[in-house]
């Protein structure tokens, strides 16, 4: 699983055709407003190399995979659970139970 974030700071952009991009990708969430799950067999790099010319020359763009080893706040509780079924669960941690990550 990825998370991607972008900060589209040309205004021609538009966010919209941005996120269109990335559903292409996979399973997705938008989880924040420039922020999103996606759950994508491509690679990192490959994924840059699909988003890029939905870029201006200002924006800026991260793609990093998540792990067992997240940590959030305030996340809308569908996308946690999402993460910690796909992630964590396949991971198969033995960390605290599910419910305590919710607290």
């Amino acid at each position: 699983m990825q998370l991607i974030a972008v900060d589209l700071q040309s205004p021609e952009q538009n966010i919209s055709r941005f996120s269109d991009a990335i559903c292409r990708l996979g399973d997705s969430q938008h989880c924040m407003p420039s922020v999103w799950l996606v759950k994508s067999s491509l690679s990192n790099a490959l994924i840059k190399r699909v988003l890029q010319p939905h870029l201006g020359e200002d924006d800026r763009l991260i793609i990093t995979g998540l792990s067992d080893n997240y940590a959030e706040v305030g996340l809308p509780l569908e996308s946690t659970d999402w993460v910690w079924e796909d992630t964590i669960q396949e991971v198969g941690t033995t960390g605290a139970p599910r419910e305590q990550l919710h607290e």
